[in-house]
């Protein structure tokens, strides 16, 4: 799912980062700036079961509780400045060692010049969760309620909405 949404998506940033695994920020960590803020947007993705070798997006509650709560986790990187950057960086040089790149786009140099930035550009983040497993025909009540309670706390404490992508 990371490669798909990263298809979709790489050429709105200059950065994107796969953070996926344990410890992770999010899936992706994708980032663009302007001159006066640094971009920060937190993909989230899951797959989409199989059933009999066949995608089957439905209404099942399970397919959202992991990735909204991954989503909600997430806010804690806000107001974190350098923090933030500083974990990418450990992340990436971590991932060298066993011969994986985390940089999808962009190289580390750029990674330092954001950290170094972070303390005069405000860092402005978004919320994605990118789920095939939701169909927007089937969507449950019991998934929007556990959407809605992600968006509600999300919404909160970092002001940002949360776009949520499923499949028809």
């Amino acid at each position: 799912m990371q490669g798909f949404t990263f298809a979709k998506i790489a050429d709105e940033y200059s950065i994107v980062f796969n953070d996926d695994g344990k410890g992770e920020i999010a899936d992706l960590v994708a980032i663009r700036e302007s001159k006066d803020a640094i971009y920060v947007d937190l993909y989230h993705c899951k797959f989409c079961p199989m059933k009999d070798g066949v995608a089957a997006p439905g209404a099942r509650v399970a397919d959202v509780y992991e990735v909204c709560g991954q989503a909600s986790r997430s806010v804690k990187w806000l107001y974190t400045g350098d923090k933030f950057f500083n974990r990418l960086m450990d992340r990436y040089q971590q991932s060298l060692l066993k011969d994986f790149d985390r940089l999808l786009k962009g190289t580390p140099q750029q990674l330092e010049i954001l950290r170094n930035k972070c303390h005069d550009h405000e860092l402005i983040f978004k919320f994605f969760i990118v789920q095939p497993a939701i169909s927007a025909q089937k969507v449950s009540k019991e998934q929007l309620a556990v959407l809605g309670t992600s968006y509600s706390y999300i919404k909160s404490i970092s002001g940002s909405d949360i776009k949520v992508i499923v499949s028809p």
